[in-house]
């Protein structure tokens, strides 16, 4: 593929007003923020995850797909590039969630109305909120050097409810969703005169029937999570956290002024069918939870996940099924007890452990040096 089609196929990332990056990280914070990991599995058939920057130029021709994680902002002239990128037949993988999170204060608050109502004109409606569930993955709390406790953590969504009548998700048993946002099909911008659809809708993941929401502010942090989720009566319901549209869209700008210095003409109207695949996370594709050996397992399974959407995006669904010949159930993984006390002696020993082996050391040294006695230096003397 790679000689035959040297310059098409290429897969675009939306670099600017991204607090996402490309960046390999190594400092466990960084790497919430980084596709190092998904650009890897992407550049061994397309090549490298090209950086796309639409307040300098027009997305180029030879990208097939765009991939856009949760944006600080979009001005007029980012929508219009997007805009006519989608128009033209270009794919979107939108890993977008209604919330950006602060983890230095642990909190969740609603990205700009404007990006939301922008991705409403092609037919996903991100939910301002953030999805709890039942089924979710532990969070391991180092409280101090003496003490490592397990908490619930229902921010970090397990979904087994996956569509297997599509060719993304067959075969997928499991898609790990940390910190996501509900996604709802919006039909009112996507009919034609007649009133007919003009594109199709498809659920790919949920939650459990045991999941609860909430909007416009969230606090995250594992310590007051906990006494959060004793209190109060939640009502649970079931959201979608992945969803596919596929079809022709009209343009964002057909009856709106354009920005300045884009010229008049513009496409109206998809000239061909696009499809849009939408997470209701960004982290979903980042490289967090590579460090953690219990963690590393259920990351590689969202790569599968996501080397089959590039996968079926770019017309390869053979390649997607070999891809996904690996894929296999991945059970919860919380930490057990008896491995919980462990993690906590082992803070506790090892510290003493080192200075018992540094005063041991200390000790033969000393004994050594007392057996030897005291031999004073004398120079030579002449009679």
């Amino acid at each position: 593929f790679k000689m035959a089609h040297p310059n098409e196929g290429k897969i675009g990332f939306l670099a600017n007003h991204s607090p996402f990056s490309l960046e390999q990280a190594d400092r466990g914070g960084d790497r919430l923020t980084s596709l190092a990991v998904a650009n890897s599995v992407v550049e061994r058939f397309y090549g490298n995850i090209e950086a796309v920057d639409t307040q300098t130029a027009d997305i180029p021709y030879n990208i097939s797909t765009l991939i856009i994680t949760t944006p600080d902002r979009l001005d007029d002239l980012d929508k219009f590039r997007i805009d006519q990128f989608i128009m033209r037949g270009g794919n979107i993988v939108l890993a977008t969630g209604g919330m950006q999170y602060n983890f230095q204060q642990w909190m969740g608050q609603p990205i700009a109305d404007d990006i939301l109502d922008f991705f409403k004109q092609y037919g996903v409606a991100i939910g301002k909120d953030t999805v709890f569930d039942e089924k979710h993955l532990p969070f391991l709390y180092v409280i101090n050097v003496l003490q490592v406790q397990q908490f619930k953590y229902p921010v970090w969504v397990e979904s087994y409810d996956i569509a297997q009548d599509n060719k993304i998700t067959e075969n997928l048993k499991f898609i790990f969703f940390p910190w996501a946002s509900s996604l709802n099909p919006d039909t009112s911008k996507l009919t034609d005169a007649t009133g007919k659809p003009t594109a199709e809708f498809k659920i790919l993941a949920k939650t459990s029937k045991n999941a609860w929401s909430q909007s416009n502010f969230a606090m995250i942090h594992p310590l007051r999570l906990e006494s959060m989720l004793e209190s109060g009566a939640k009502n649970t319901g079931t959201f979608n956290l992945a969803m596919q549209v596929k079809g022709k869209f009209k343009s964002y700008f057909q009856n709106k002024p354009l920005p300045k210095g884009v010229g008049r003409s513009f496409l109206k109207e998809s000239e061909n069918d696009s499809t849009i695949v939408a997470l209701g996370s960004p982290f979903a594709l980042t490289t967090f939870g590579f460090n953690h050996p219990k963690r590393q397992k259920i990351m590689a399974q969202n790569m599968i996940f996501f080397s089959s959407i590039i996968d079926v995006l770019s017309g390869r669904e053979d390649l997607a099924q070999v891809n996904k010949a690996n894929t296999e159930t991945v059970e919860d993984v919380p930490l057990e007890k008896a491995e919980q006390r462990i993690y906590t002696l082992a803070n506790f020993l090892l510290p003493l452990l080192g200075l018992f082996i540094f005063g041991f050391m200390r000790f033969i040294k000393r004994k050594k040096l007392a057996q030897q006695g005291y031999q004073p230096v004398t120079g030579n003397t002449e009679s």
